[in-house]
């Protein structure tokens, strides 16, 4: 019986974790699916093995910045956030979310691109990442190294992330990179188009696979939402799943002992409109492991 309890204590636990690792990461992509402020993002087609997505630059900010005697300059676009490493140049980025194959590795190729280069004054660094307790006015700036460089930040237009699984899904973070900056020639390259498709590649390593014991029939209604909002390829094509219309029940077992132990996780459940029946050990459930299995046969 200390076993079933553990296990369902680890099980409950998880699925916090679960529901904040979600919450994470739909807010650190936040920027997902069709337009948000500057940068409308399209999928251009979805299939087993690959994925073609569109990003387009359609309005910037531009505000000054004045850091001891010399004027700089910041860049950001609405709705999507900025690069944080201090010392290093401030420019927005945008990140979407899209679902892979589960057990391939990924890889991109950049199919087109429309990029602008313009002078510019220099551009402000970033004061990096710090608690809410600080004062940002009080935070100085500093100058990475690169400020006496000849070369360009970001180094790319796109990056991917390693993949993450999700529950019933594998999935994957795009970064567009609008704008790059180069201290030395005081220019910025703006894309103001970009396509790229990510796809499957037999030579790169599969980093976090989905191992699946049983095959995907379909998704629980609970997530549908969730998953929609986070993939912008969810619904497209290949990625278009049937909503599972059949919850079942959950059996809680236990003890008497334990009986105010349990109350949080059955409330969770019936709060999250799974039906959760309870039953006492022995007194509803007969003792043994032969009077369990018949009671919950029946």
């Amino acid at each position: 019986m200390n076993r079933i309890l553990s296990s369902i204590k680890v099980k409950f636990v998880s699925e916090i974790l679960l529901f904040v690792f979600i919450l994470f990461v739909s807010l650190a992509s936040a920027q997902t699916g069709g337009s948000s402020g500057g940068i409308k993002v399209n999928v251009l087609s979805t299939s087993p093995t690959s994925t073609t997505v569109e990003f387009i630059l359609t309005d910037y900010n531009q505000t000054a910045v004045k850091i001891g005697e010399q004027e700089f300059v910041n860049f950001s676009v609405a709705g999507s956030i900025s690069f944080m490493e201090r010392g290093f140049p401030q420019l927005p980025m945008h990140r979407a979310s899209i679902i892979i194959p589960d057990n391939a590795g990924m890889n991109y190729r950049i199919i087109e691109q429309q990029i602008n280069e313009i002078t510019t004054d220099p551009v402000a660094p970033s004061k990096g990442h710090f608690t809410r307790n600080i004062d940002p006015e009080t935070v100085a700036y500093t100058f990475d190294q690169f400020y006496n460089s000849n070369n360009w930040f970001p180094q790319t237009n796109i990056s991917i992330d390693n993949p993450y699984i999700i529950k019933d899904l594998r999935g994957l973070t795009v970064q567009f990179n609008p704008m790059q900056y180069n201290p030395a020639e005081q220019k910025l390259k703006i894309c103001m188009r970009l396509v790229v498709e990510v796809y499957s590649d037999q030579s790169v390593p599969a980093v976090n696979p989905l191992i699946r014991t049983e095959t995907l029939d379909g998704i629980s209604k609970e997530f549908m939402g969730i998953y929609r909002s986070l993939f912008i390829n969810f619904g497209f094509s290949h990625y278009d799943y049937v909503p599972l219309q059949e919850t079942g029940r959950l059996l809680v077992v236990y003890p008497t002992a334990f009986a105010s132990n349990i109350t949080p996780f059955v409330q969770w459940k019936q709060e999250r409109g799974l039906e959760t029946l309870t039953a006492e050990y022995p007194t509803q459930t007969g003792s043994g492991s032969t009077a369990l299995k018949t009671y919950i046969q029946n």
